[in-house]
């Protein structure tokens, strides 16, 4: 019950009708039809919410003595945040879900209080979007995802008081800026298909390169949809532009790993005598339809 009193005025409430005739709150519940003892609590919704020390009150006891206002005793929360907490996103990219999770102030247990949340909001809805439980990319940046709850207790033991939880987390909408080289393994010389040069042609020599696609933050891109593409350009003015995978290798795959890894495989030169090449390989990472440069 919503109400304002004033200094000096009053409210009755006839907590027995309330329960025969199963009176809903604003939140469509009734107290329970067998109810025959409690507590109850008068609070302040103005600049704080909390609880009224029973000292500010003076009930009215006609109807039994055992009739009083009693500070709360619970065991509240505190320290609330999402889970995790922090997002890395892609664009058009959606992490779904996330938790809202508070401390037990009694136990010091971690509680899921996504059921508390009734507020949720981007501080940039240029960077992302957010809806309940859910965060979208919308372009490249960082921006903050927020939430606010119902009034919760907060506090332990008689030190409870009914507050607004706002647990807020960044946000990084990622976008391939750069490549890590993770491992270099040559090919062994042989006639497979996951082989190096042949043994009539081992001149030169061929390698599976790992990379790892990184963000403008140089976090790693979680990603299973990046295409890794090439523009080389030979000395002798040959020119390459296409797809870097797949190739004869089984590691060299048309995307990224689900981890955002991939391996340009066969990554080098064979022949069948001495002889001098050089040339410079452009890549790129396609997300989204977008072409993204990450190393030469």
């Amino acid at each position: 019950m919503r109400q304002t009193i004033a200094s000096g005025g009053q409210m009755w409430v006839n907590v027995a009708d309330l329960i025969h005739n199963q009176a809903p709150d604003r939140a469509g519940k009734a107290l329970p039809p067998g109810l025959s003892t409690g507590s109850y609590e008068v609070r302040d919704l103005g600049a704080g919410p909390g609880s009224l020390l029973a000292s500010s009150l003076a009930p009215d006891q006609t109807l039994g003595p055992q009739v009083s206002p009693q500070l709360p005793t619970c065991c509240g929360i505190g320290n609330a945040r999402f889970d995790p907490s922090f997002f890395d996103v892609e664009i058009d990219g959606m992490w779904d879900p996330f938790l809202s999770v508070a401390t037990d102030q009694c136990s010091g247990s971690t509680v899921d209080i996504s059921g508390d949340m009734t507020g949720w909001w981007s501080s940039n809805v240029g960077i992302a979007k957010v809806n309940p439980g859910k965060v979208q990319g919308v372009a490249p940046g960082s921006t903050f995802v927020n939430g606010e709850t119902d009034p919760v207790y907060v506090g332990e033991g008689t030190n409870c008081v009914l507050e607004y939880l706002s647990p807020t987390a960044p946000v990084t909408v990622q976008v391939p800026t750069c490549l890590q080289v993770l491992n270099v393994a040559v090919l062994t010389t042989g006639t497979g298909g996951n082989n190096g040069c042949t043994p009539s042609g081992d001149y030169g020599i061929e390698v599976d390169v790992k990379y790892q696609v990184l963000d403008q933050n140089t976090a790693p891109i979680s990603n299973a949809i990046m295409v890794p593409h090439e523009h080389v350009v030979y000395t002798t003015g040959q020119v390459v532009d296409g797809n870097i995978c797949p190739s004869r290798n089984s590691n060299c795959t048309p995307t990224t790993a689900s981890d955002g890894t991939w391996h340009d495989v066969p990554y080098g030169a064979c022949g069948d005598i001495r002889f001098s090449l050089g040339f410079a390989q452009s890549i790129t990472i396609i997300l989204g339809g977008v072409s993204y440069p990450v190393r030469t």
